[in-house]
């Protein structure tokens, strides 16, 4: 990407179709998952704010995708995340095709603050 992207749409659709396609379900999946969510490019990445605080980051590179929560929200799902790489802020998936993250990962507690 020549031009850092001003909007999540811009960003999107400067990527692979196949890195678009996942990281739209992951903005879809999060919206529905988080209503009342705002759209903004943070750091570079496509975020989503709730309550004006960053709630997720999500990106492509070259070999993979990554999704970076906020990190309570690693803690709370770590035994679900044991097949990914992860940080304290980040998932990373080989791009190796679809995550199931509707099947495999759901949110355990409620978002703090809501």
């Amino acid at each position: 990407m020549a031009e850092k992207a001003k909007s999540i749409e811009e960003y999107l659709n400067a990527l692979d179709p196949e890195y678009r396609t996942e990281l739209e379900r992951i903005r879809t999946l999060v919206q529905q998952l988080v209503p009342g969510t705002e759209e903004a490019i943070s750091y570079g990445m496509p975020t989503l704010k709730y309550k004006n605080r960053a709630l997720v980051y999500f990106t492509a590179s070259k070999k993979h995708m990554s999704f970076y929560p906020s990190s309570w929200a690693i803690d709370e799902l770590r035994d679900q995340l044991q097949h990914y790489k992860t940080t304290e802020h980040a998932i990373a998936h080989p791009r190796i095709g679809r995550i199931r993250w509707e099947s495999r990962i759901r949110p355990m507690c409620p978002i703090p603050g809501s």
